[in-house]
């Protein structure tokens, strides 16, 4: 079964990421966007570090243990998540 975000919710996840981005860009520190985490949150990351900021948190957060899910269980798992982010109002995106 093929599934997938319809027109307006892909809209509104363009339209958060580009908020994000615009949020990345500017010198105000975000929390997770352009600081660190945790006890790092008043730490503010330089711009060109920031895709290597982005990319260590999804490494962090990658481990798991068992034996890996089924591909229909982890498909089902990823469509539940986009799901999530894509019914996220984009009023909550700007500050």
């Amino acid at each position: 079964m093929a599934v997938g975000l319809d027109r307006a919710a892909e809209r509104q996840v363009e339209q958060a990421a580009k908020v994000v981005a615009q949020i990345a860009r500017a010198d105000d520190p975000v929390y997770g966007i352009n600081t660190g985490f945790g006890d790092l949150s008043t730490v503010r990351v330089p711009h060109d570090e920031l895709r290597t900021l982005q990319r260590n948190l999804l490494r962090s957060h990658a481990v798991g243990i068992g034996p890996p899910l089924p591909e229909d269980v982890v498909r089902a798992i990823l469509l539940l998540r986009a799901n999530t982010l894509a019914t996220w109002s984009i009023g909550a995106c700007t500050r």
